[in-house]
């Protein structure tokens, strides 16, 4: 009942605007795992700049127009032979590509707020507006349908209880009677005015007398135990 309830409102709400709010932060890194791959390619663009500063330097050198590079290989990062990078440029790189987890490249904060208006849905909403109120109706009649029968069964046990215990009294009155025609019997067989007949059929009735009251008992035990059922919890 509650769920049907819950999604009764939750259908209505959809005939009204729905504001949405969003906001992103984030960031990225990247990072080599091969540093030979970053060395490579630098010190193959140092060497070709490093070449084309060397060209340069022949032409102005030629042609008289000064401005001459003095170190094309010191300039590109390269060491004194031009074969390899410098060290000092070399762990650069190595300490640039060292990143992760922690340096990361920021993105730009966005936030977005969005304003939703239902205006036309072919009446599906309603649609679903019905449905959901049908489905709280039959919640409710099933719940006070539950109610009814556990109170029918609650009202019907107490009943049955009260019926075993009075049934105990009468199998009681039952039994003395019984007692009281065997000790009648058993006095007439001594003044011989009864036979052992008599006397057989009275003991016969005060057993049966005596089983009917232990079954009495017995059935009381058992409805009181039904009742205890019926409510969920003790009641002795």
């Amino acid at each position: 009942e509650t769920a049907a309830r819950a999604n009764v409102r939750a259908v209505r709400s959809d005939f009204f605007p729905r504001l949405t709010a969003q906001a992103v932060w984030s960031g990225f890194t990247q990072q080599f795992t091969n540093d030979s791959q970053l060395l490579g390619g630098k010190l193959l663009g140092a060497k070709q700049v490093a070449g084309q500063c060397q060209f340069d330097n022949q032409i102005r050198t030629g042609l008289s127009l000064g401005g001459v590079v003095p170190d094309c290989f010191g300039v590109n990062g390269l060491d004194p032979t031009g074969l390899a990078l410098a060290p000092d440029t070399a762990q650069q790189i190595r300490n640039a590509n060292n990143v992760f987890p922690f340096n990361f490249t920021a993105q730009p904060f966005q936030a977005a707020l969005t304003i939703s208006l239902p205006i036309f849905t072919g009446f599906s909403r309603h649609l679903q507006l019905a449905e959901a109120r049908a489905q709280q109706e039959d919640a409710d009649e099933s719940v006070r349908a539950q109610a009814l029968l556990v109170r029918a069964n609650v009202e019907g046990r107490y009943l049955a209880l009260g019926s075993s215990y009075q049934a105990i009294a009468a199998q009681a009155t039952g039994r003395e009677a019984a007692r009281e025609q065997l000790r009648l019997a058993q006095d007439r067989y001594r003044v011989g005015l009864g036979s052992a007949l008599e006397v057989t059929d009275a003991q016969n009735a005060v057993q049966q007398a005596e089983g009917n009251y232990i079954t009495a008992v017995y059935d009381y035990h058992r409805a009181i135990t039904a009742l205890e059922a019926a409510v969920g919890r003790p009641i002795r």
